[in-house]
């Protein structure tokens, strides 16, 4: 264990404080063709290994905007396939099948220069499930005013649709996916306490199965405390793709980004809200889940500017973390990773030195372990090479699963003194999917997402034991 604290960069301050160790090996750079600053990871040639569709929103030299197709190869890596022009502006990109054709498309959300104001919308890429996408493509949403959006299956039909939160005239629009790769707006969503409306992002927070919504209700002068004060909007899902009304909790500053995890292990989704004030400056706030529909607001998690965030369970001890690139005049681009606990402290280790950009998560050469890549002039890979603070043999869970691939339903076999307590699913991206509670010995039945794919499952005993497998739904 030596020999790795020397070789690696590892988090030092953890083992100190009986947190399990964050180690990730030394920055690899690839892939120096490929600038860009908006990203999403999935499989769109369905061979099981994560992929990245990469967008720039700076022009390139013939005044076009490039838009990247990398497919993962075997070392952990990726393989530039092709790239396409675009005169729109890429801001955003989400994985989805719109259609539940059982393929991946892909909806980029842009920004149209015109003379007098700019188009804000979303192009639907219809995928073919073999790297290739339609030449056809769908555009929704289109408005004059900024926009957000999230994706999910709100309606339990099978078609991923999108929640788009609009900034003016402050509402919220869900346009459902369909069999016939078109959108219908069906459902409108506007509240008296929307101000200006940022960011948007979607999970089920009260564990009922059902997609909700989390809104960053922006910044207005001269509201709240500080005159820089926001809202977090939380809208629960009725059960029949319509939405309860709104309620809000109050976050500091100009919301920038909100994030899902479970960073105290106690099976509830809490949320991140990234925040930025005046001058570099910002914070972050996090509201713990209390199960249900209730949240408890924290103190500052973080005080310091920030760039960008992921979340994952970087030192697999079961609570999820956080890591993100911070710009201070001390500690110019330093990735830093916040771990969870079960105190809710939250224990924060300086890491590494890196350049500037985006940073993103995921299981990039399927070790069971998350990894780092950061986006900016090059594309910067970081494998996670953790370890659980723990003694391995004791801490793994050890079940049996079957069968694998599988169609609609995964039988788990726990070890015979261990209960299981909760099984988690996650798409290749590492997108949370799905939660399911138990407490029983033996064997047990979950239902597997609709779509065929790779989907990374991760069960933790109620002795805390955890492991993680990857299935394939046929």
């Amino acid at each position: 264990m030596k020999a790795r604290l020397v070789l690696f960069f590892c988090l030092g301050v953890i083992c100190a404080n009986n947190y399990a160790q964050v180690c990730f090996e030394p920055v690899k750079s690839i892939s120096r063709q490929v600038k860009g600053d908006v990203v999403e990871k999935g499989d769109f040639n369905n061979d099981g290994k994560i992929d990245l569709i990469i967008g720039n929103s700076t022009k390139n030299g013939n005044f076009f905007y490039d838009i990247y197709f990398l497919t993962g190869n075997a070392s952990g890596g990726f393989d530039t396939v092709y790239n396409v022009k675009s005169s729109d502006k890429p801001t955003k990109i989400l994985f989805g099948d719109f259609n539940n054709d059982k393929n991946q498309d892909i909806a980029i959300g842009f920004v149209r220069p015109k003379s007098n104001w700019d188009d804000y919308g979303i192009i639907v890429y219809w995928g073919f499930g073999n790297g290739i996408f339609d030449s056809v493509t769908t555009e929704v949403g289109t408005s004059i005013y900024r926009i957000d959006f999230c994706t999910a299956d709100f309606n339990h039909d099978g078609a991923i649709d999108l929640a788009i939160a609009y900034l003016t005239p402050r509402n919220i629009k869900l346009f459902y996916g369909s069999k016939d790769s078109s959108f219908i707006n069906k459902v409108t969503i506007s509240s008296p306490i929307f101000r200006n409306l940022s960011t948007i992002n979607c999970t089920d927070l009260n564990s009922d199965g059902w997609s909700d919504l989390v809104i960053g209700n922006g910044a207005q002068k001269g509201v709240l405390v500080d005159g820089n004060d926001s809202l977090s909007v939380l809208i629960f899902n009725k059960l029949d793709s319509s939405f309860y009304p709104a309620e809000n909790s109050w976050c500091k500053g100009r919301n920038q980004g909100i994030y899902f995890g479970d960073f105290d292990g106690d099976h509830n989704v809490d949320i991140l809200s990234t925040n930025y004030f005046e001058a570099g400056t910002g914070n972050s706030v996090i509201l713990w889940g209390k199960g249900g529909a209730r949240f408890e607001v924290a103190d500052n998690l973080l005080s310091t500017s920030y760039i960008n965030a992921t979340v994952g369970d970087f030192n697999r001890d079961g609570m999820d973390d956080v890591a993100f690139i911070k710009d201070t005049i001390i500690t110019q681009n330093q990735l830093w990773v916040v771990t969870g606990t079960i105190d809710r402290k939250m224990g924060m280790e300086q890491s590494i030195q890196i350049s500037n950009g985006n940073i993103f998560s995921a299981d990039l050469n399927t070790d069971s372990l998350r990894d780092i890549f950061t986006l900016s002039s090059t594309l910067n890979l970081l494998f996670n090479c953790s370890t659980t603070g723990f003694n391995e043999i004791d801490s793994q869970l050890k079940v049996k699963y079957y069968p694998n691939p599988c169609h609609s339903f995964l039988n788990i076999e726990s070890e015979v003194d261990s209960k299981i307590n909760y099984v988690e699913i996650y798409d290749l991206s590492g997108r949370f999917l799905e939660k399911y509670h138990f407490l029983t010995l033996g064997e047990l039945q979950i239902n597997m997402p609709v779509a065929s794919g790779v989907y990374f499952l991760r069960c933790k005993s109620e002795n805390n034991r955890v492991t993680n497998f990857k299935v394939m739904r046929d």
